[in-house]
């Protein structure tokens, strides 16, 4: 296994880095301190060249460049301290109102307008342990979020081609918190759409939502829906791609803290997949909706409706705010704690 610093570069007083993780199988990942974001998963394949089944900018420069810009797609960074939506920016704690930033209409999405994901963290290089610690210290009132919230997150590769990402947080005030990574997967290296790509997930039940992906506080059995992915089956055949595509929180089949699997993709043409396990309660299903053909990434390519997809481990969205969901706020005292693999075969 080899850890390296591959770039280092100033911007606006901060030291951006970029590291580069290989294991003993050649496969390769690149991550920053900014945002804490996954860059790359490099796939070696039979001809030994190797396939980059993530898609997103093309290099760090690119990331800094739309710093003061509102993030629209969020490739492969760190998002919170809330990740998905909260209803009208808004939740009560022990009946005192918190307002947040609405960078999403009227609602809070991924930590607002630059949460986790356009900061720059501090980091740390485990050589043993081929890994990467970030940390970050939120203050009190951030994005109007209560409470000086410090996380830490490890990232690591293995042998076993398991990329490894373990959260941590404290906070001295009662605080809302949800933490994912939003890596977008397309497993053909980006060269086409997902709809050759074959999804399963462990769950028997999705969260109802109104027009604006808020949670209705109902929970939809999956059987006999277009919502089914308990056994695995392909987008192709699915009619919602022939329409919006997938913007859904999947109630995983487990108890809430246990670390299981929660998911797989497949591409149908080539060996390479990707499994996903968690101890998160639910995953966040989606199918890139929002590109328009007008966002050049990767390799020049410019990324249309359907170009990626996401399967994003993380609590119930918009949980403050129903008493029916497992509880996401974090007290003081109290240590949130996460985990979730990607492990990649090939």
């Amino acid at each position: 296994m080899k850890i390296v610093k591959e770039k280092e570069i100033s911007f606006k007083d901060d030291k951006i880095v970029v590291i580069k993780l290989v294991n003993k199988n050649n496969l390769e990942i690149k991550f920053s301190n900014y945002g804490a974001t996954l860059l790359s998963i490099l796939v070696p394949d039979k001809e030994g060249e190797k396939i980059d089944i993530t898609i997103g900018r093309n290099n760090i420069e690119d990331y800094l460049e739309n710093h003061d810009l509102p993030e629209k797609y969020y490739f492969g960074c760190t998002v919170g301290r809330f990740a998905n939506r909260i209803a009208k920016g808004q939740f009560a704690i022990a009946g005192k109102v918190f307002l947040l930033s609405q960078n999403e209409g009227k609602n809070h999405l991924h930590g607002g307008f630059k949460g986790l994901h356009k900061v720059t963290w501090d980091y740390k290089i485990n050589e043993d342990q081929n890994e990467i610690m970030f940390s970050y210290l939120s203050p009190d009132g951030d994005e109007g979020y209560p409470g000086n919230f410090k996380i830490e997150l490890s990232v690591s590769l293995n042998d076993l081609n398991e990329i490894r990402f373990k959260y941590k947080a404290t906070t001295d005030k009662a605080t809302p918190v949800s933490l994912t990574n939003h890596a977008y997967f397309n497993l053909n290296g980006g060269k086409s759409s997902i709809l050759n790509h074959r999804i399963h997930i462990n769950s028997d039940f999705f969260l109802e939502n109104d027009k604006y992906g808020i949670p209705t506080g109902k929970l939809i059995p999956v059987a006999k829906t277009n919502y089914d992915f308990s056994i695995a089956k392909n987008l192709s055949d699915s009619e919602i791609m022939q329409n919006e595509g997938y913007d859904k929180c999947y109630v995983l089949n487990k108890l809430e803290r246990r670390f299981e699997f929660a998911g797989s993709i497949r591409e149908i043409n080539n060996p390479i997949s990707l499994e996903v396990y968690t101890s998160e309660p639910s995953l966040q299903l989606y199918t890139a909706n929002a590109f328009d053909g007008s966002f050049k990434g990767k390799n020049g390519v410019l990324y249309s409706k359907f170009h990626g997809v996401c399967m994003e481990a993380q609590r119930f969205p918009d949980s403050p705010n129903h008493n029916n969901f497992p509880s996401s706020i974090l007290y003081p005292g109290e240590v949130y704690e996460q985990e979730t693999i990607y492990k990649i075969q090939f």
